[in-house]
């Protein structure tokens, strides 16, 4: 048996956006999509890199044009930030605090949206449902430190010893195992 696995009773809906904010959805550099709009492996565009923020970190920094920011997957995107991310495999080092862009990238590329996953108010575990490890997590992520879950049934069987009478006096029991195996293989 899984103590683990059990059924919640109330269906519950996300009180938050899943990510919360907008964020990078890779390591690299935040740029402004105009200003790397032609570039290519063969003709690179030339960007100052003016900080480095950290996975998880709000980038605070404001950027003057032809500026980047570097800064690691789930960076807080502020307002003020440029509208798309160059992945770091598509940049090389220029010279002392440069980099060279070789790709573009479209407005609003590789930014991950505050809601992108769930969105407030949507429903994400079901009443009656059987809860598991991903259930279990998608509740955390949402906030939520607790569950009501329906208690595990408890099953008895009743039976008499005899069991079946075989040709020869032999005694077989079916029933029992059947009921064993049943009772194993439901989630509960």
């Amino acid at each position: 048996m899984r103590p683990w696995i059990v059924c919640w009773r109330k269906t519950i809906a996300s009180p938050i956006n899943l990510p919360l904010w907008d964020n990078s959805a890779v390591d690299g550099y935040a740029v402004h999509s105009s200003d790397v709009a032609d570039a290519n492996e063969n003709s690179p565009i030339h960007l100052r890199v003016t900080a480095t923020v950290p996975a998880g970190t709000a980038a605070g920094v404001r950027l003057e044009p032809q500026d980047v920011r570097r800064g690691f997957s789930r960076v807080r995107r502020s307002p003020k930030a440029r509208d798309a991310v160059v992945m770091q495999e598509d940049t090389r080092p220029h010279h002392e605090g440069y980099i060279a862009v070789e790709e573009s990238v479209e407005l609003g590329e590789n930014i991950r949206r505050a809601g992108d996953d769930v969105t407030k108010d949507e429903i994400v575990l079901r009443s009656g449902r059987v809860l598991g490890p991903a259930q279990v997590g998608m509740a955390a992520a949402v906030g939520l430190a607790q569950l009501t879950v329906y208690p595990r049934p408890r099953v008895g069987r009743v039976g008499d010893r005899r069991g079946d009478r075989r040709a020869g006096g032999g005694c077989c029991r079916p029933a029992r195992f059947t009921m064993r195996i049943v009772m194993r293989s439901v989630p509960w």
